[in-house]
């Protein structure tokens, strides 16, 4: 591992399920200057740290102290003379914790650089989450294709509740910005282009090399939603109504 941990650049992955953080993880792990963990990590990491392992009182100095050590520990297990940035990535389940994962980072990882993917079709990223738990098949982005014709009709009540969720926790990982270095990578932008999936504002980021991604099947095999979610159109709708009286453009 790279003995000057001081150059090393720290970042983690954040956003919604199901908009597009796995394959921004897969590509930036498979990267030659890169370390991560295969799998996510739990809010706990952050909020608790080292906190976690000690049977005793919760200790806001050893956390404070211990937390980019054990960030690296935990983010460089797989380092290299190669590496140059260490990243992790994390998913909450609701605002209450992604507000106590906001309030953590900015406490005790001051320096860690933010990479916020953001899908700006909440109808169809709630859509994929429902026929994912149909299917079982969580990963639209590698080789699969048995569950093409599977097709979901969205609960307007549940959904109605969805959008505002996502509003308030984006809004909750957006004041990041106010803290933190944050790029905002968007999946209609970089991983839907005519042209193909471009990672390069990640390693711009990272001030990495900018290099083709050939580690990563990145091709989207899951269908568009319009034609697997079968209310989509009014539900989109519904959906803009919400983003319009919520005041999100």
């Amino acid at each position: 591992m790279n003995n000057d941990l001081g150059s090393l650049k720290r970042y983690v992955i954040l956003g919604l399920a199901r908009s597009g953080t796995t394959v921004v993880h897969f590509a930036l792990k498979g990267h030659p200057n890169v370390a991560a963990l295969n799998d996510e990590v739990k809010v706990a990491f952050f909020t608790e740290g080292i906190s976690i392992m000690t049977m005793r009182d919760d200790n806001t100095l050893e956390k404070k102290v211990s937390a980019i050590p054990l960030f690296d520990t935990i983010a460089g297990v797989f380092a290299d003379d190669n590496t140059q940035a260490l990243g992790l990535k994390c998913i909450t389940e609701s605002v209450e914790v992604t507000r106590e994962l906001v309030q953590a980072l900015s406490k005790y990882y001051k320096e860690m650089k933010i990479i916020l993917v953001i899908r700006d079709d909440l109808t169809a990223q709630y859509g994929s989450m429902q026929r994912a738990r149909i299917t079982g098949e969580w990963h639209s982005w590698r080789k699969s294709g048995r569950f093409q014709n599977q097709k979901v009709k969205l609960s307007k009540r549940e959904f109605g509740k969805y959008v505002k969720r996502s509003i308030a926790k984006l809004k909750e990982l957006r004041a990041l910005k106010n803290t933190h270095d944050v790029l905002e990578f968007n999946f209609e932008e970089q991983l839907l282009s005519a042209e193909g999936p471009d990672f390069s504002p990640l390693f711009k980021f990272l001030e990495i090399s900018d290099l083709k991604v050939t580690w990563l099947d990145s091709k989207k095999v899951a269908p568009p939603p319009e034609d697997y979610i079968l209310n989509y159109e009014k539900m989109n709708k519904f959906c803009d109504e919400i983003l319009q009286s919520e005041s999100i453009s």
